[in-house]
């Protein structure tokens, strides 16, 4: 039965596609992960690639409980322009945010993953991870998904190593600092200097 259960193990995995996108950040943990939660970088990243984002409750910029849903449409994959509803399975601050979707019966996984490194350090990793599909579907995908990572990253690397993070989330209605620190530490920095 062992061997049985092994082999499915090994199947499941084997029926998975992932990507995977690491970038280090000069921004402590936790004002990485506080920006990570917001919209901000998804729509940045969703309207490079010619698609758009956004959280399912209008008046939402921010996660902050799993079960909370945003939506994400792609550019058109042959005839159809798909939009994905992402819930957030995993909320664990400030370590790793876990989204999941279903999209042509294909089930999808999308992690976000924070590791200190130092201080003014965080490596964040987002991982992809996709049911595979016959090949020219799984192309078109991994070209997209890949994208929108990159334009994620970016954006998010360079909201969290300027200024920017602190206007947009000050702007944001829904924010709460879940960790009070991210200002803090800012402001204290700023002093000394």
């Amino acid at each position: 039965m062992l061997y049985l259960t092994d082999r499915l193990l090994a199947h499941a995995l084997l029926s998975m596609h992932q990507i995977k996108l690491t970038t280090q950040f000069a921004a402590p943990l936790e004002r990485c992960f506080e920006m990570a939660r917001h919209l901000f970088a998804y729509q940045q990243a969703a309207t490079c690639i010619g698609g758009a984002a956004g959280h399912s409750a209008a008046d939402r910029n921010l996660f902050s409980a799993e079960g909370e849903t945003w939506w994400h449409t792609l550019p058109p994959i042959g005839f159809s322009k798909p939009t994905l509803i992402w819930t957030l399975t995993e909320y664990d601050a400030p370590n790793a945010l876990v989204f999941q979707t279903k999209a042509f019966s294909l089930a999808l996984q999308y992690q976000q993953i924070f590791e200190w490194i130092d201080v003014r350090k965080t490596e964040v990793s987002e991982i992809f991870s996709l049911q595979k599909t016959p090949l020219c579907t799984q192309n078109t995908w991994k070209k997209q998904i890949e994208a929108f990572l990159r334009e994620r990253q970016l954006a998010l690397k360079q909201a969290v190593e300027s200024d920017q993070w602190e206007k947009i989330l000050q702007q944001s209605p829904d924010y709460e600092p879940f960790f009070k620190t991210a200002f803090e530490e800012n402001r204290q920095e700023e002093e000394e200097e």
